[in-house]
């Protein structure tokens, strides 16, 4: 069962609202309201599930582990899983994206 619902927002025109070309204030508000990534802040600012279910890093805090919820869906009814995120993570590198926010990748 889908749920519709009206959203008026009053902004400017986003210059993309694609997640690796959004990086103003109106883009990236949209992304925000389109897409769900792993973990999201709460109304204190702390991290809070979203996609994963849970998550913990390795004693030196170079592995993180998520484990992500079974029910989440693409809009195609596809399912959200691993691949996705890793999907993702490589468009985002992909020099041919150009994104300009891959930086957030660095290091």
């Amino acid at each position: 069962m889908w749920l519709h619902c009206g959203l008026s927002l009053a902004i400017g025109e986003p210059t993309a609202i694609d997640p690796y070309r959004a990086q103003e204030v109106e883009g990236i508000g949209i992304t925000k309201l389109l897409f769900v990534g792993l973990l999201q802040l709460d109304r204190d600012n702390q991290l809070v599930p979203a996609v994963a279910e849970s998550w913990k890093a390795d004693v030196d805090g170079l592995t993180w582990t998520f484990v992500l919820r079974r029910d989440v869906l693409f809009g195609n009814g596809e399912p959200v899983d691993a691949m996705s995120f890793v999907r993702g993570l490589h468009r985002a590198l992909d020099p041919i994206a150009a994104t300009e926010t891959a930086y957030h990748l660095a290091g």
